[in-house]
């Protein structure tokens, strides 16, 4: 699972530091010192003196925004031309035609664009403060690599946790309708719908589970950069429809799309404990659901599997 995965790379960072001897001195480990001692440089040159309120606020905000444009519109560039015609062999649900249409891309652009332009900074209103009450660094020297990857761990842990119970909860019929119903407008997701959604699930489901571990951990300023980076392009590949190569796998988070009642969370685990991925074990997508490093579309490599999406 993607959660073994993590802890026996970490695992081995965090080894490899200690037998070496350079926990403390070493910088972005398998990149060497130079690389540390340029990015610590740069780093100090753009945020010295910064106040909370630009770093946290501001830089942050406007990261995330050109972040989920950016790889979003790849994807949806993709989604609306149907071009390179060849992604399509790459699709999970099996469709001959564009996945969206344009009216309805304008009115998710709509929604998400309140979401990531308005609602997103809002919230920097409380948390701002609150990160430079807790004493989160700035300017001074960025971590060692292998202590980002011990905070790292946390902040999936504290993900999966926090989303699942949370996206469990938006389920439930006193609640889904009037809130999370508006994400499961599209069955057939693409990319940009990893943040349509209604205002208050934004901010249960997305936003919160994604600040609360650095704040635990009293992360530096660019452990936040780096973090957000890795949120946002997963949570968009999960949400693409497209089973790429090497980048990821949406057959887990696509098949609570077609679905509606399976798999709640991010790495799984949550939903092994209470149950909530039995169907999609046993399904065709279910048996696609690790990472491929070939080229070759994984529906074709398995022709049989075509049209039989459970």
């Amino acid at each position: 699972s993607e959660l073994v995965t993590l802890t026996a790379i970490i695992g081995s960072v965090v080894a490899f530091d200690s037998w070496n001897g350079t926990a403390e001195k070493s910088a972005f480990g398998p990149w060497g010192d130079s690389a540390y001692e340029f990015v610590n440089t740069k780093w100090y040159a753009l945020a010295h003196g910064e106040s909370y309120w630009n770093v946290f606020g501001i830089w942050l905000a406007a990261f995330t925004a050109v972040v989920y444009y950016v790889i979003g519109g790849l994807t949806a560039f993709v989604d609306l031309t149907g071009f390179p015609s060849f992604f399509k062999y790459y699709r999970v649900q099996d469709k001959n035609e564009k996945t969206t249409s344009p009216e309805k891309f304008k009115h998710m652009l709509w929604q998400t664009g309140f979401n990531i332009l308005v609602v997103g900074p809002s919230i920097s209103l409380l948390y701002v403060p609150l990160v430079e009450w807790r004493g989160n660094a700035i300017d001074a020297d960025i971590p060692t690599f292998a202590t980002f990857m011990q905070h790292l761990y946390v902040y999936v842990l504290v993900e999966e946790v926090m989303f699942f119970y949370a996206h469990w909860a938006l389920h439930h019929k006193s609640l889904y309708g009037w809130i999370h119903k508006k994400h499961h407008e599209w069955k057939q997701p693409i990319g940009m719908v990893a943040i349509y959604a209604h205002p208050i699930e934004h901010l249960l489901s997305n936003v919160i589970p994604v600040l609360t571990g650095p704040f635990l951990m009293k992360s530096h300023a660019i452990f936040y950069f780096i973090w957000t980076f890795i949120v946002l392009q997963n949570t968009i590949v999960s949400h693409s429809g497209y089973h790429f190569p090497m980048v990821g796998n949406p057959e887990f988070h696509d098949y609570h799309h077609l679905k509606f009642n399976e798999n709640f969370g991010l790495l799984g685990v949550l939903d092994y404990v209470h149950g909530t991925n039995k169907k999609y074990l046993n399904s065709v997508q279910g048996k696609f659901r690790h990472r491929t490093l070939f080229l070759q579309p994984v529906r074709i490599s398995y022709p049989l599997t075509r049209g039989k999406q459970e």
